[in-house]
């Protein structure tokens, strides 16, 4: 083009395509970054290249405006790489302070109740608790008197420090210090073996009484949790226990749901609904019958009272 019709995006010498984004070389000089610190912070979404706002990098610059660019160009990146590093915290939940759990003695009783409430605690702040060691951390804490003297043996596998102390070579990459592994040495040191024969004996002695379905469902349910059966196990022993008056009304309720929850639940309604008619049934059984007196009943009754006060009278 003649030198006259130079546009201003070619700065005035030479040829070359446009810049993207803002006019560098015909007004705003890279070294400047203040226009570019507005357009960015008042923006509502970041950008993905800063030359939208700094426009391209010119071979054809002096020494000093190239290193004026890219001090601006570098100050630029940094800035939006925090505004991403303040926009990714801002979503994340924070990390709770405690769990709000009752605590764990190291009853081998009470060592299943302790899992389940921690497991959805954790389920719970699962976004904020994002490494496994943060949900050891909360766990720690609630052991008491045995659980805590067992926690004080293995802790140096779990706390850098307490490692460093006993002199024993520390491990970041230890079960123990995920959920799942502290978790498996908990139940292997607290969970009883009898426990679980006993579970077992109960879930093969489980039968249903007359008028007690809901305690037959909830017992099967519990040995079900713990002994970790599921699905057609638990809707088989469901049919081996109930009783025949109820196995005779299930039999009519068709077709049966297939998740095993679900199956219960119509099986306790069931129940309720035969409950109800042998209730209605008994009281209506008890309900004294009206009898109607005449006066010749009257009559009759008040001369066999005469004769006996007579006999009375006259002896024997």
């Amino acid at each position: 083009m003649p030198g006259g019709a130079q546009g201003r995006n070619t700065g005035g010498a030479g040829g070359g395509q446009p810049p993207r984004g803002r006019n560098v070389a015909g007004g705003d000089d890279p070294g400047d970054s203040s226009s570019c610190l507005s357009d960015i912070d008042g923006s509502d979404t970041l950008p993905s290249d800063l030359r939208d706002f700094l426009g391209s990098r010119k071979d054809y610059w002096s020494r000093e405006k190239k290193d004026k660019y890219d001090r601006r160009y570098v100050a630029q990146n940094k800035f939006i790489q925090q505004c991403h590093k303040v926009k990714k915290s801002s979503h994340r939940s924070k990390k709770p302070e405690k769990l709000g759990v009752d605590p764990f003695t190291g009853d081998h009783k009470d060592t299943q109740r302790f899992v389940h409430d921690v497991e959805i605690k954790l389920d719970y702040f699962r976004n904020s608790l994002v490494k496994e060691i943060d949900k050891v951390s909360l766990v720690i804490p609630l052991l008491r008197d045995t659980a805590k003297e067992w926690d004080n043996a293995i802790h140096p596998n779990i706390n850098k420090d307490v490692a460093k102390r006993h002199g024993i070579k520390f491990d970041s990459k230890h079960e123990l210090r995920t959920w799942e592994g502290f978790h498996k040495h908990l139940e292997a040191s607290f969970g009883s073996h009898s426990d679980r024969n006993c579970a077992l004996r109960e879930w093969s002695q489980l039968y249903m009484k007359d008028g007690k379905v809901d305690r037959f469902i909830n017992e099967l349910i519990r040995l079900a949790a713990g002994l970790g059966y599921s699905g057609e196990f638990v809707k088989d022993r469901a049919r081996m226990g109930m009783t025949n008056v109820l196995n005779a009304a299930w039999s009519m309720k068709t077709p049966h749901p297939v998740a095993y929850i679900d199956y219960l639940d119509l099986l306790r309604q069931t129940g309720h609904q035969l409950e109800d008619a042998s209730n209605l049934r008994t009281q209506v059984q008890k309900e004294p019958r009206s009898s109607k007196c005449t006066k010749s009943d009257n009559r009759h009754t008040s001369k066999r009272k005469g004769l006996r006060k007579e006999k009375k009278a006259n002896g024997p």
